[in-house]
């Protein structure tokens, strides 16, 4: 057979088909969860400053050359740090196709789905290895609880950071296809193919197939007539591990984060292996489930159909990459960015320990469950600490960094003061070049496509006021805060305060990067009397309303422009009112979905329980045959 026996669509029993219903509402439920964590993150704390690799990993060596139409196809395979990071790349270019400006808080979204959705293909596969209800029901739940809880904020935070994701997708496919298919059948050469996208994604991307291939010599010991088939095949995978060392690039400058010695690299990886307690003598605790499996696998003599060595793999895939990181890393080894892949490997010791528990009998089982408990209790417990005692601070500092290099980036882009620019100190800027990043913000191309938070507002062909003078610059009230770098128009007067009234214009020309332009606003603009409307070269008249009356808050106003001129029109004929404004910056309709799902994210929290409720309630039982198991 090529497969592991799987249910035929037709023909099943009801019990079956609602199990097949709740299954899918079940992970609808827990996607909606994990994603609304990540938006909620990235709504609150994110921001669309580019930050650190994105300068000159992403803008200036790819969006500039694809813009100027000289970006070659083998430039996307060049190395970055030590890695090949193609479908970044491409998934960089096409946002910005679409989208029509860079949005590293859109990358960030778009990242939160990948991520979600290499959680979910986790779950899935650890599915089915487990035969009990229960189990399965733990393994998700324990999952979706230790993802919701930003330990790997970094890499939500981060624009920059799709390579993760993609190795793991990869990798999980992969090893899901190669154990589940026999070799060198279509399903395994799938896998295959996996295996070698996971190269092009990050240098990590060999583990996959090594592992791989130590799942072939089970096979082939077990099933010595079957030994020229794992044979080739492990010759195969032997070969994209070859290839993939061969992808690894040198960076001289990194040499000095690498371990350096045989002590140094143990303190790493004790360091890693007990995360998030950063505890050495609980390492051989938290990673105790995989290689217990192992012995046990190993001991019974396990058929390499038996889904333990599909835990087994996968749990040697994360160990793997534990000790990369402990080499490569040894110097900041405990990284944020680093977390999710920590975060995975504890997920994957959860499913092994289930797996035995449902396994064993006798005294072995009475074993299990005192380490089980104690396994559970202490990790859980390290959990909330963490969460509760280093997560926030870490957090909230990165927003007030990342604010200060905003800030200093606006106020470069204002003043063009590039003294006071490379005076910045390390980590005011998100850069670690001033006079390079300097560079990158005057370079015309890359300027034209910086985020709106960033970018020029537009600059109209006429400015009309009536009467003169009625609408002046910083002109609003003391009550509100002005905008830091913008050029504010108001019509509150400092001698008369809100008595000032009239009417101003601006005439724009057609054209533009995108289609939809965003403004803030503050004071009464829905007071009678005041208006802001656009209107288009054949006189069409359109409003354009704040989403609240701004009163002494900032509220973004967000319209589409017209094909053609058009003129942006602001009147104040309320004495008794003031409207002041800022003028209006390009933004990509895909960053308005993006900022759409950050709003909306706290809705998707109880939709997602919701689902999961209504999953559990509607399930046919505990001894249902399962659609993932069968």
């Amino acid at each position: 057979m090529n497969a592991l026996p799987s249910p035929q669509p037709k023909g099943l029993k009801p019990s079956c088909r609602m199990r097949t219903l709740t299954t899918w509402l079940y992970f609808a439920g827990l996607f909606w969860i994990i994603l609304a964590a990540k938006l909620w993150l990235i709504g609150q704390f994110g921001n669309s400053t580019p930050y650190w690799d994105q300068w000159n990993g992403e803008a200036s060596l790819f969006l500039v050359p694809y813009l100027e139409h000289h970006l070659q196809l083998a430039s996307l395979f060049d190395g970055h740090c030590e890695h090949r990071i193609f479908f970044s790349r491409v998934l960089a270019i096409g946002l910005l196709k679409l989208n029509g400006l860079w949005d590293p808080k859109l990358e960030m979204v778009v990242q939160a789905f990948i991520h979600v959705a290499c959680i979910l293909l986790f779950i899935g596969l650890c599915r089915q290895a487990l035969a009990s209800y229960a189990a399965r029901l733990a393994l998700g739940l324990f999952t979706t609880a230790i993802f919701v809880i930003p330990f790997g904020w970094e890499n939500t935070l981060w624009g920059f950071q799709s390579q993760m994701c993609f190795v793991s997708l990869w990798g999980l496919i992969g090893i899901g296809c190669c154990w589940r298919y026999r070799t060198l059948s279509p399903g395994w050469w799938l896998g295959i193919a996996s295996c070698g996208l996971g190269l092009i994604s990050m240098a990590s991307g060999l583990f996959a197939p090594a592992v791989i291939c130590g799942l072939h010599i089970v096979r082939a010991a077990q099933n010595r007539s079957d030994w020229c088939r794992q044979f080739l095949g492990s010759l195969v995978l032997i070969t994209i591990v070859i290839a993939g060392f061969l992808l690894v690039c040198h960076v001289p400058a990194h040499d000095g984060l690498k371990a350096h010695s045989v002590g140094q690299f143990l303190a790493a990886l004790l360091k890693i292996a007990s995360w998030p307690t950063a505890i050495p003598w609980l390492a051989p605790l938290f990673q105790a489930p995989v290689f217990l499996l192992l012995f046990w696998a190993l001991w019974q003599r396990r058929p390499a159909a038996d889904p333990a060595w599909l835990l087994i793999s996968l749990g040697l895939w994360g160990e793997a990459q534990s000790l990369a990181i402990a080499y490569g890393r040894a110097v900041g080894s405990y990284a944020s960015r680093y977390a999710d892949n920590f975060t995975l490997t504890l997920c994957i010791n959860c499913a092994c320990l289930l797996y035995l528990f449902i396994t064993l009998n006798g005294r072995p089982k009475k074993a299990l469950v005192i380490l089980g408990l104690w396994w559970f209790g202490v990790v859980s417990g390290s959990l909330v600490y963490v969460s509760i005692t280093r997560l926030p601070a870490e957090i909230a500092h990165k927003r007030s960094e990342i604010l200060t290099q905003e800030n200093n980036v606006r106020a470069f882009l204002f003043t063009h003061d590039l003294a006071a620019f490379k005076a910045r100190p390390f980590l005011q800027l998100p850069f670690p070049d001033p006079a390079l990043l300097a560079a990158f913000l005057n370079h015309p191309v890359l300027r034209d496509i910086l985020p709106t938070n960033l970018r020029d507002p537009l600059i109209p062909a006429h400015i009309a006021t009536n009467p003169s003078g009625s609408f002046g610059p910083e002109d609003y009230s003391p009550e509100i805060t002005g905008r830091s770098y913008e050029t504010i128009l108001g019509s509150y007067n400092s001698i008369t305060g809100n008595a000032a009234t009239g009417t101003i214009e601006f005439n724009y020309p057609a054209g533009g990067r995108t289609s939809w332009l965003k403004m803030f606003v503050a004071g009464n603009p829905q007071a009678p009397g005041m208006s802001l409307t656009l209107i288009d070269e054949r006189g069409s008249v359109r409003a354009i309303t704040p989403a609240t009356d701004a009163g002494h808050v900032w509220q973004s106003a967000v319209f589409h422009r017209p094909d053609g001129p058009f003129t942006l029109r602001i009147q104040d004929k309320n004495p008794a009112a003031w409207l002041a404004f800022t003028l209006p910056r390009e933004v990509g309709p895909a960053s308005l979905a993006s900022n759409f799902l950050q709003r909306i994210a706290l809705w998707l929290v109880p939709l997602g329980i919701a689902l999961v409720c209504l999953a559990i309630r509607l399930d046919p039982g505990p001894h249902a045959s399962h659609p993932l198991v069968e």
